[in-house]
């Protein structure tokens, strides 16, 4: 599980890289305006989609690991069902990428209903799992003094979220700032995650020597 853990930390960074790297070889992409979906839409657009689905998988490989890490209580039903979610709409917006389409004339890119949705669950349910996940934090010793910090981060992503869903129709005025709004969410997300996953890992590897004790007892 140690190992599992991991997949926290690896999928933000890898996820991230890609992005950057993919964006930056398209000399039209504009990042602070489009959003990291629209990056499907250009030549070699597949390699986002494929990234979507891995930092999906990534995703889910690593809630399962904080869940057997993190002591069971009153929320892990909401908190696990809620990430479990999220990791499944990252996947579907790789399968479900954006589309093109005419608005007043012009071409331009849309989110198609399935990618719509895969987002919308991606990112609500990232943003409730969070917020789940601390009151499950304050209750555990080892995590307590990352429960105030992931409660932020939840509600942070949570109040951003309005924004994000004013500024990502194309004919929206605030439009321009979909790409900035975007990645000031994903960072938060990001950042919580990485934290969570190196706390994590310690955590998983102090109790595994209790686990052999146990099984020693018992045999």
């Amino acid at each position: 599980m140690p190992l599992a853990a991991f997949a926290g930390i690896v999928g933000p960074i890898l996820f991230s890289l890609i992005v950057f790297g993919l964006g930056s070889l398209q000399a039209d992409y504009h990042p602070w305006v489009e959003s990291i979906s629209a990056i499907s839409l250009y030549p070699g657009g597949w390699l986002q989609d494929v990234n979507f689905v891995v930092f999906g998988i990534l995703m889910g490989v690593f809630t399962i690991a904080l869940y057997r890490g993190v002591r069971p209580g009153p929320a892990s039903l909401t908190g696990l069902a809620a990430s479990m979610l999220s990791a499944l709409g990252i996947v579907l917006m790789g399968i479900f990428p954006m589309t093109m389409d005419k608005v007043g004339g012009d071409v331009v890119s849309v989110h198609s209903d399935g990618h719509a949705i895969a987002s919308l669950v991606a990112y609500v349910g990232a943003t409730v799992g969070l917020i789940a996940l601390s009151r499950l934090l304050a209750a555990d010793p080892p995590w307590t003094r990352y429960a105030a910090f992931t409660n932020k981060c939840g509600m942070a992503m949570a109040l951003l979220f309005p924004a994000l869903l004013a500024s990502m129709p194309a004919i929206s005025p605030v439009h321009m700032t979909a790409g900035v709004i975007q990645r000031a969410a994903l960072a938060v997300w990001f950042t919580c995650t990485i934290v969570l996953a190196i706390r994590l890992r310690t955590v998983l590897k102090q109790r595994e020597p209790e686990e052999d004790d146990r099984d020693m007892v018992l045999s």
